[in-house]
Order: C-alpha cells, then sequence, then structure tokens
C-alpha cells in the first residue's frame, strides 16, 4: 500500500466519496417519506440529534480501523484478532450483498429520469411502477446494465477514479438539487409545505416511534458496518483528521437528505399532496407531481437524474469497492476481482429484475438483521479484541490528527452504549413484527433474524475452511 496513487490525494475528494457513498436512495426516498409520516420539522430534531450522537461517532469505528490497518473489512479484522476474521467476510457478504438488488433500484431510477422526459403523459404512475419493478420494459434492462457498466469502470480505475468522480459528481449533485428546490418554492402552495418542514409541533416528539425512526434511518444511512467508510479510510492520507473528515461526511450525507425533503415536501403541497404517503412517494407520487407541472419533463428528468447518481454512488462503493478491496487483499488482481463481482451481480440482479419473491431477503434479511450483526461484530472486533485495546484506535488514529478532540468516555461508549442501542433497534423490529402471521411473520420477525444469524454462521465455516493453516496476503 506504499503505492501514492493507491491514496486519496485530496480531503475533498475522500469526504464526498464516503458522504455520496452513504447518501444513496435512502436519503432521497426513505427521508423524505418518514419526515412526512412522523412529523415534519419535528422529526428532524432527534434525526440531527442521532447523526452526531449515533452517526458520527459510531462512524468513527470503521474509519479508525481503515486507517490503521489500510485494508479491507477482512484483513483489518483478521491483523486486529484472527478470531473476528470471519465476522469481517460476512461485513463484505452483507454490504455487497445488498448492493446487487440496489444496482437494480438504481436502475430503475434512471429509467424513470427517461420517462420524465415526457413528462410521464399518458401514463398512470401506479401502473408505471407495477410494469418497471415487474422488470417488464426494455429500458430496465438497459439503464441495470448501465449502472454495472459505469460502477465497473470506476472501480477498476481505483481509488484515482474515486478521488475525481467524488469531487465531480459530489458539487454537481449539489447544483442539481438548489435548481430543483428552486422551481419547487416558486409553485404557488408551497409556502404549505415550507411550514410543514420547518415548523415544528413539538407535541410530536412525546411519541416514542417518531425517536426510533430517527434513530433507524441515521443507523441505516450513516451508521457503521456496512464496510464502506473501513474500506475508503484504508487510502486516506496519512495526516488526515479522522473526526473532521467523518463529521464532514456525516454532515454531507445529512445535507443530502434535507434538500431532497425541499425538493419534495413544497410541491407535494402545491399539488394538495398528502405528505404521509409512505414508500410510494418517490415513484408514484412525484411523477403525478411531474405530469402537471410546467416544465415537468425537465424537472422531472434532473430529479430522478439526482435518485440515479446518490445510487450509482453507493453501487460502486458500498458493492464494488468493499468486495474487490477484500479480494485484493487476499491475492486477486483488481481487474479480476472488478469482473468477479460484476458477473455476481449480474446473476444476482437477474432474479430481481424478473421480480423474484426473494427481494425480502435483501431487504429484510440482510439490509435489517444482517447489518445489525455486522454492527455488534464491529463492535467485538474493535472493543472487545484480544491483547488489543480500543484506547488504541483513539490514541493513535482518531487523536492523533485531529483537530476535534475525543475523550476516553468514547471507548465506554462504543463497549456499552452503542450495542445497548443497537439491540433496542433488534428488539424493536422483533415487536413491530409482532402483528405478522405466516411466511410474513417468518420473514420480518424472528426467523428473518435466524435466517441471517445461518449466513453468518455459514460465511463463519467458509472463510475459516477455505484460510485454514494460512494467513491473509498484505
Amino acid at each position: 500500500m506504499a503505492d501514492k496513487e493507491k491514496y486519496f490525494k485530496t480531503r475533498l475528494g475522500l469526504i464526498f466519496s464516503v458522504s455520496l457513498s452513504y447518501a444513496g436512495l435512502g436519503n432521497i426516498w426513505r427521508f423524505p417519506y418518514l419526515v412526512g409520516k412522523y412529523g415534519g420539522a419535528a422529526f428532524l430534531i432527534p434525526y440531527l440529534i442521532f447523526v452526531v450522537t449515533i452517526g458520527w461517532l459510531a462512524m468513527l469505528l470503521e474509519w479508525a480501523m481503515g486507517k490503521y490497518y489500510r485494508s479491507g473489512t477482512i484483513r483489518s479484522y483478521y491483523l486486529r484478532d484472527r478470531r473476528f476474521a470471519s465476522l469481517g467476510a460476512f461485513m463484505c457478504v452483507v454490504s455487497s450483498g445488498i448492493v446487487i438488488y440496489y444496482a437494480v433500484l438504481a436502475g430503475y431510477s434512471l429509467t424513470y429520469a427517461f420517462y420524465s422526459l415526457t413528462s410521464f403523459k399518458g401514463i398512470d404512475p401506479s401502473a408505471l411502477w407495477d410494469k418497471i419493478s415487474a422488470g417488464a420494459t426494455a429500458p430496465v434492462w438497459i439503464a441495470w446494465i448501465a449502472t454495472l457498466a459505469i460502477s465497473y469502470y470506476v472501480v477498476n480505475k481505483g481509488v484515482k477514479a474515486f478521488d475525481l468522480a467524488g469531487r465531480i459528481i459530489g458539487p454537481v449533485l449539489l447544483v442539481l438539487m438548489i435548481i430543483l428546490i428552486a422551481n419547487s418554492l416558486r409553485l404557488p402552495g408551497s409556502f404549505e409545505g415550507v411550514r410543514f418542514y420547518t415548523k415544528p409541533n413539538f407535541a410530536i416528539l412525546k411519541e416514542p416511534i417518531v425517536w426510533i425512526m430517527a434513530l433507524t434511518q441515521v443507523f441505516w444511512s450513516i451508521g457503521p458496518g456496512w464496510g464502506n467508510g473501513l474500506t475508503l479510510a484504508a487510502r486516506s492520507r496519512e495526516k488526515e483528521d479522522i473526526p473532521f473528515s467523518a463529521l464532514t461526511a456525516a454532515l454531507g450525507d445529512t445535507t443530502y437528505a434535507i434538500l431532497a425533503g425541499w425538493i419534495i415536501f413544497p410541491a407535494i403541497f402545491a399539488y394538495g399532496i398528502t405528505p404521509g404517503k409512505g414508500p410510494s412517494l418517490l415513484f408514484i407520487t412525484m411523477p403525478t407531481i411531474f405530469q402537471h407541472m410546467t416544465g415537468g419533463a425537465i424537472f422531472g428528468f434532473l430529479f430522478f437524474l439526482c435518485v440515479w447518481f446518490l445510487a450509482l454512488t453507493s453501487v460502486y462503493t458500498f458493492g464494488y469497492e468493499v468486495f474487490v478491496f477484500n479480494m485484493e487483499n487476499l491475492g486477486v488482481k483488481r481487474e479480476k476481482a472488478v469482473l468477479y463481482y460484476t458477473i455476481i451481480a449480474l446473476i444476482g440482479g437477474l432474479i430481481f429484475v424478473l421480480k423474484s419473491p426473494l427481494t425480502w431477503v435483501v431487504d429484510t434479511i440482510l439490509g435489517c438483521y444482517g447489518l445489525i450483526l455486522s454492527v455488534l461484530g464491529l463492535v467485538a472486533v474493535t472493543a472487545w479484541a484480544k491483547n488489543k485495546d480500543i484506547e488504541e484506535l483513539r490514541v493513535k488514529i482518531i487523536n492523533r490528527y485531529g483537530e476535534i478532540y475525543i475523550g476516553r468516555w468514547w471507548n465506554n461508549y462504543i463497549k456499552y452504549v452503542f450495542p445497548a442501542i443497537v439491540i433496542l433497534i433488534t428488539v424493536w423490529f422483533l415487536y413491530d413484527a409482532r402483528g405478522l402471521t405466516g411466511v410474513d411473520y417468518w420473514s420480518y420477525g424472528p426467523g428473518g433474524l435466524l435466517i441471517a444469524l445461518s449466513i453468518l454462521i455459514l460465511s463463519m465455516l467458509v472463510f475459516r475452511s477455505g484460510r485454514k493453516g494460512g494467513e491473509v496476503s498484505g
């Protein structure tokens, strides 16, 4: 790793790369509908609190591990405590597995961008979503393949491409979103949306569900456990200020989410649409608005282009790079590793493009319970490693070049408080599934957790068997 070409040349490139990787569909799809459903501006209060107390403080785990060991998830875990190396492999499985499906969703977003060019004229948005999500149109296949092809190119070029892409896509995306915000604010009746998004009803904060949903959004948006923070931080500069860069990346991710709200809420209130529409807000509600909006073809195209940009950056960082960097550490050349993941993504993606019922495996098994187990594994290897003290990471990595000082309290926070929060989220998921029956209960309740545990055990067995008697290469 001595080659300078393997490191980010600029702090801006690193920050944009990480913040864009976190800022995916969850920011422009899940965040706005949660805001709409759980109190508008009031939801932002617990959300912003958790961005710092949960998102940023926990992100430091992955950043510290990446910079200290300069390796992927598997080798970093191995070097810290070989007993936990298989948990690093599981983290790779979770992240890379989720993105196989995520690439398909990115394809949906790009498909909508092209449909927007006709202002969705003569199209029933609900019927269009059913058609696209069933993989029944040629544009879906083309957009999905294009997403994988671009990701293949960027990752194949290595960290130089990440640095350049981050510094280009990040600012361009901000400009596009500002243009869309200006358009939404000019619509008659948009002020009601502004008031909904800026004037909190503090009484709503008495509801525990508002806090738990804000917590889960932060956790799945910028929390640790995905492996991309570790992977990209492994290529940070030697004197990188980890606390400042991680905080800036967390706030960058949050900025994209909040800007998405400024695009969506003034527009939906201008057209008299209920803000609590839920998941349909992105792919059904917004096309309905663009159908009736002056200049809807242009603004619809720009909107879904933004959605695709956010999804694309997650595909080549979360999925491709986490997998490829791990394979490089195991002695596989980057070109071959990129090709291997592309083949895996093509085969796996075909299942989802053809609308297989297995999508719940990604949404719930990996995306929820798998991520929870991945995070607990990260806590185990950082805070409970044999003959290793988390204090070492705090002193040698986090505070060495940091202008923001992280005190010793952080050690106990990671050891005890943060795992307790993760367990709380798990209990909430199990509690939330209590009213389900049959297959749904098995998928989203205890059965889902058991399947995630089975995947974890399988990953541990396969990795230990494959590496028995040898060490992870450098």
